[in-house]
């Protein structure tokens, strides 16, 4: 199953910048490899402590096997970071094994306001 997302940003989150803050000034959209579009809400968030990294949970989206973008959007500038969690093509004699759970790790240069 992939049903999270982590985010390392280039600097730690102001001390009074929390995950509100977050979700309001960041829409998150899901556009998969054949065109669906899926708005993306997260179900759980989880800050480090040195406040650098944020991951989202979406429990109500599964992107195992699939592909396409995911796009972060600030009204102001648009990030698409391209994913694919599509099962490989495996030929006669060769075996691969994946982890019952993965996890998108993203490194964007998210601003924080002044």
């Amino acid at each position: 199953m992939v049903q999270s997302f982590k985010f390392e940003l280039e600097e730690a989150l102001p001390s009074d910048y929390g995950f509100e803050d977050l979700e309001y000034n960041f829409y998150f959209t899901i556009e998969l490899a054949n065109g669906d579009i899926v708005e993306f809400e997260p179900t759980a968030r989880i800050l480090s402590k040195d406040r650098k990294t944020v991951t989202f949970q979406h429990k109500n989206f599964d992107l195992a096997g699939k592909s396409g973008s995911l796009i972060i959007d600030d009204l102001e500038t648009q990030f698409v970071l391209s994913f694919d969690f599509e099962a490989p093509e495996v030929t006669s004699g060769e075996s691969v094994s994946l982890p019952e759970e993965m996890e998108m790790d993203l490194t964007v240069p998210v601003s924080t306001p002044e």
